[in-house]
């Protein structure tokens, strides 16, 4: 029952979780700052002026999760489309740290009033008490984490178990009950307060594309993002 895009056309590799971008926002720092602005949407609404300093977005030099982001504005948008919006976000951007994880934690403690991060980081902090609030933006970008077995691996029978429990109902849901991870396997829930992968968005993602750019795309980054 794994859908199609959990599983590697070559069959090298089966995902078992999903992790998706989102914007996160603290919803009392929000309140505060920008009582007049409905909270943003969209990708697009991230770039309103007013913003300036209340945004953290991770480096994409250090941070595959950052990188994403940027693929995610790149292949939605078209590479001079992508840029501009790139551009324009970056000088409302407070902080560009080196940890994926940054953001979620950042916002959670109310240090900035937006973010972008992984939904899943998002619903764990939310899930703890503070007050976080989750948006799954249209056209955003999905990730599927995997599972394979290594070629010549001694232990074959074992692999094979641990592939089948991974890849269980059960597994699955007690994954998403500590990480609140989207399972893959259509019949496992996910932890309440995670997104459904059902509700999601997503752009046809081209990840030979975002590969083989990458050290363009990093170099342009460096280059241009003050």
């Amino acid at each position: 029952d794994i859908p199609s895009y959990a599983v590697a056309q070559d069959n090298t590799w089966t995902g078992f979780c999903v992790l998706t971008l989102g914007i996160g926002i603290n919803e009392e720092r929000y309140a505060e700052k920008f009582p007049d602005i409905p909270a943003p949407k969209t990708w697009d609404d991230l770039l309103n002026p007013a913003y300036k300093g209340e945004i953290v977005l991770t480096n994409p030099v250090a941070s595959s999760t950052a990188y994403l982001f940027v693929q995610n504005q790149l292949q939605r948008l078209g590479w001079d489309d992508g840029w501009n919006y790139l551009l324009t976000l970056a000088p409302l951007v407070g902080q560009f740290p080196d940890s994926g994880s940054a953001p979620a934690k950042l916002i959670g403690t109310g240090e900035y009033s937006l973010g972008v991060s992984y939904i899943h980081a998002l619903a764990k902090y939310r899930a703890e008490g503070f007050k976080v609030k989750m948006i799954a933006p249209p056209k955003t970008v999905g990730d599927v984490d995997c599972i394979s077995i290594m070629k010549n691996t001694k232990n074959l029978k074992s692999a094979q178990k641990f592939v089948d429990f991974i890849l269980s109902t059960e597994a699955q849901e007690l994954m998403s009950s500590i990480d609140f991870t989207i399972p893959v396997n259509p019949n496992a829930k996910g932890a309440e307060g995670s997104i459904p992968v059902s509700t999601l968005d997503l752009i046809d993602y081209d990840v030979k594309k975002a590969s083989e750019q990458k050290d363009e795309v990093l170099k342009k980054w460096t280059e241009e993002v003050k």
